[in-house]
């Protein structure tokens, strides 16, 4: 993906345990040269500052079109039950305005639809995202429209 903007932003905290983000807007949008860029940003402000940095976010940003359907709720969300990798434990995964077509009648999830697969590809073990807690899971239980 191409990126529109891209951004450092530096968490420092205070001899009191408070913390601020400095937020810096970079100039390439090279995911490379925005790690590069960001490690220079990082020192640049090391030196410049009392406070530690203890966190260093580097990210890009574009705008994409998107196509809302009529009726579409933000406030609306699912909530799916998964097995985690290499475990008997579940955890939970939600999003919100999920797509209707997705659901049976009875407000459950059809675990066997084409979108709910995708999804749950990404997080399966191997996959390109991690749960809040940064672990992978090994398949979707259930999910439900939240109430």
């Amino acid at each position: 993906m191409a990126y529109e903007k891209a951004f450092t932003e530096l968490t420092i905290i205070d001899a009191f345990q408070r913390t601020k983000r400095k937020r810096v807007e970079m100039v390439s949008v090279d995911p490379v040269q925005m790690d590069l860029d960001s490690n220079t940003i990082l020192t640049a402000y090391q030196n410049a500052t009392d406070g530690g940095i203890i966190k260093v976010d580097v990210r890009g940003s574009s705008d994409v079109s998107a196509v809302v359907p009529a009726g579409t709720n933000i406030d609306s969300g699912v909530t799916v039950s998964c097995r985690l990798f290499g475990s008997t434990e579940k955890a939970s995964l939600k999003w919100p305005a999920p797509a209707l077509a997705m659901f049976n009648p009875d407000g459950t999830l059809n675990l066997a639809d084409a979108a709910v697969l995708a999804v749950q590809a990404l997080y399966e073990n191997g996959g390109v995202a991690l749960l809040s807690d940064g672990q992978s899971i090994e398949s979707f239980l259930s999910g439900a429209l939240d109430k």
